[in-house]
C-alpha cells in the first residue's frame, strides 16, 4: 500500500477497519523495505491521541463492533511530540523504577509537565494525572499495574508532548 505513494515525511496513511462485532486488532509491522533503518513508522490512534513507534512495539487492543473510518493513520513522523524533543530529553529523565513500583519524571530544569498519562499496550488508560503544578521530581505509583509494556504520555503546557515506552516488572 505504501509503494502506491510517493514517500513524503508528511504522509499520514488511513486505515479504516469494520468490524461486526467485537474484534482483537493487531498492529504490526511485518516486512519493511527500501526504508532508511532510522526512518519512523507510527501508528497514530486519534481516539487515545498516542502516536506507537511500531519499530519498538507492537499494538494490539479490542475493538467493539462498528466502524472505525477516521480512528487510526500510519505516519511517518510523530506529529504529537517536539521538534526538539531530543533536546527536552536530556531535561527531562523518564524512567520505571521497578525496585519502588514507581514510574519517575525527574525535571531538574522545571518544565511546565501539566499532565501525565499511561496507556496499556490496548490503549486503555491505565492513569491519568491532570492539573500537575510544577515539580523537580513526579512519582506514580505501578503497583496494581500488570507486568509488561506501556506507553506514557507526558504533556508539558503550551511546548507539546513526549511519548515514552516503559516495561514494568511489579
Amino acid at each position: 500500500m505504501i509503494q502506491a505513494h510517493a514517500f513524503d515525511n508528511d504522509l499520514k496513511i488511513p486505515l479504516i477497519i469494520k468490524a461486526n462485532e467485537d474484534l482483537l486488532v493487531n498492529f504490526r509491522l511485518g516486512d519493511i523495505q527500501h526504508f532508511a533503518e532510522d526512518q519512523g513508522i507510527y501508528l497514530h490512534d486519534k481516539v487515545n491521541a498516542i502516536y506507537i513507534d511500531l519499530r519498538d512495539i507492537n499494538y494490539d487492543l479490542i475493538l467493539e463492533g462498528g466502524d472505525y473510518d477516521n480512528r487510526f493513520e500510519i505516519t511517518f513522523n510523530n506529529q504529537d511530540t517536539l521538534e526538539d524533543e531530543e533536546a527536552l530529553l536530556k531535561d527531562l529523565r523518564i524512567f520505571q523504577d521497578n525496585a519502588q513500583h514507581q514510574f519517575t519524571i525527574l525535571n531538574p530544569t522545571a518544565l511546565p509537565v501539566s499532565q501525565v498519562k499511561i496507556f496499556d499496550m490496548s490503549g486503555k488508560l491505565i492513569l491519568d494525572q491532570i492539573g500537575l503544578n510544577t515539580q523537580d521530581e513526579y512519582h506514580f505509583s505501578t503497583t496494581g499495574m500488570s507486568d509488561g509494556v506501556y506507553m506514557a504520555l507526558i504533556d508539558l503546557k503550551n511546548a507539546g508532548s513526549i511519548n515514552k515506552k516503559i516495561i514494568i516488572k511489579n
